[in-house]
């Protein structure tokens, strides 16, 4: 069956968003309180929905023809962007400095895009909590009549830049590389493996001094220069006791 996908991002790092949607006619506008389905990311909120979602197999619908209607919440003041996407290939808009979180099938290809409109250099974060995958980049040329889906990163050949490792991995694609352009949109493939993956997603400008994303329990290797410090985030899914140590190599 075909999927909505319905995706959130508010424009401050920093800001605390919820998304809830009611759906059909008749409905009031979601609350915390009262909806039929919640998102349950974080950083942006994303839903997809098809016929497998639990709303719809409860009440055994066999079409998702309706009205949607969808609530943010906020805990500060921001700006948000919002998407919904029908597309048959499900792909999904990323924004820089915003992490995306995503449960991905075993053996499957998830699609994201990302737009560039400065001349700095892109970093591709790609941080794993389970399973294992790869990343491919390709950049859409929007130009005569080529087919939107002959630029899709599905294998080597159809990638300009890909990981070597199917374990936390980054893809910086420098301002002098012969293949960037800007403006331009930057096409992400993710291809997971026969146990499936949960990871979070990540690109960011080099300029752009974003807290990046550690796993718990995944030590991490990096360099300071002198007199500059560098910013990190993790997320606890539930409460309890934490270390956090640094080594000096």
């Amino acid at each position: 069956s075909c999927s909505v996908i319905i995706s959130a991002s508010p424009f401050s790092v920093d800001a605390d968003i919820d998304m809830y949607i009611n759906v059909g006619f008749g409905k009031d506008l979601p609350t915390q309180e009262y909806y039929d389905i919640k998102s349950t990311t974080w950083f942006s909120e994303t839903i997809e929905i098809n016929l497998d979602n639990e709303y719809f197999k409860k009440k055994d619908l066999k079409t998702m023809k309706g009205r949607y209607l969808i609530g943010i919440y906020s805990k500060e003041d921001t700006t948000i962007s919002i998407e919904v996407e029908d597309t048959s290939s499900q792909i999904k808009m990323i924004r820089s400095g915003k992490g995306i979180q995503v449960d991905q099938e075993p053996n499957n290809h998830r699609f994201f895009k990302y737009t560039h409109n400065q001349n700095t250099n892109i970093k591709f974060d790609l941080t794993l909590m389970s399973g294992s995958v790869l990343m491919r980049i390709n950049k859409l040329m929007e130009y005569g009549e080529t087919s939107f889906h002959k630029f899709m990163p599905i294998d080597d050949k159809t990638s300009l830049w890909k990981t070597d490792s199917n374990q936390n991995s980054t893809i910086v694609i420098s301002n002098e590389d012969p293949n960037y352009c800007s403006p331009c949109t930057y096409i992400i493939s993710i291809e997971s493996t026969k146990a499936g993956a949960k990871y979070v997603l990540e690109t960011q400008e080099e300029n752009i001094l974003a807290p990046k994303l550690i796993k718990m329990g995944v030590p991490v290797k990096d360099q300071v220069a002198q007199g500059n410090y560098k910013e990190y985030m993790f997320v606890l899914d539930k409460k309890k006791k934490f270390r956090i140590s640094a080594s000096v190599y």
